[in-house]
């Protein structure tokens, strides 16, 4: 079975941005980041303290003690935006593309602008959905995301599902 859609900047950042947030890595930078953000706080409020007057320095003490908050809090977006800017910056003028998805012999064959990728359906892939994407993950050897757009009715999704479950159970 053969999915085929024009991919989007969206369409290209998405597999990207899901994968490096659902990662080890994501989550141990996020710590990592909170922890020095605690520590530069504490130092900034120590100097504040020990140097402004006390009228001054509440003011930036209430500051130094959100500052890693904000950090946490807006991490992600960071992330995203500088995966989204990288991508855009790659792909140029190539937006949009045609992508396409194949299912057959024990494989899911992505291939978009020239390059062919393939998983294997025997690692048991975990499928899933949102409002925008079909994500299918492969215990952290890939990720697919397939736009629900892509599909021309609900019944086409779900023999694509059903494609893939079949596939597994060979």
């Amino acid at each position: 079975m053969i999915i085929e859609y024009k991919s989007t900047l969206a369409d290209a950042c998405a597999p990207h941005i899901r994968y490096f947030v659902g990662s080890k890595i994501y989550k141990k930078q996020l710590i990592t980041e909170a922890f020095w953000g605690t520590i530069f706080s504490a130092i900034v409020i120590y100097a504040i303290a020990k140097f402004i007057p006390d009228e001054v320095s509440l003011m930036y003490i209430y500051f130094a003690l959100v500052a890693p908050l904000l950090l946490f809090w807006t991490y992600k977006d960071t992330v995203t935006k500088r995966i989204i800017k990288n991508i855009k910056s790659e792909l140029g003028d190539q937006i949009p593309y045609l992508s396409q998805y194949t299912v057959n012999d024990d494989l899911l064959i992505s291939s978009c602008r020239g390059i062919e990728v393939s998983f294997e359906l025997d690692c048991r892939p975990e499928i899933s959905e949102d409002d925008e994407y079909m994500e299918i993950r492969f215990e952290g050897r890939g990720l697919c995301t397939i736009p629900l757009r892509a599909f021309s009715s609900d019944e086409e999704k779900k023999l694509f599902t059903n494609k893939i479950k079949r596939e597994l159970q060979r």
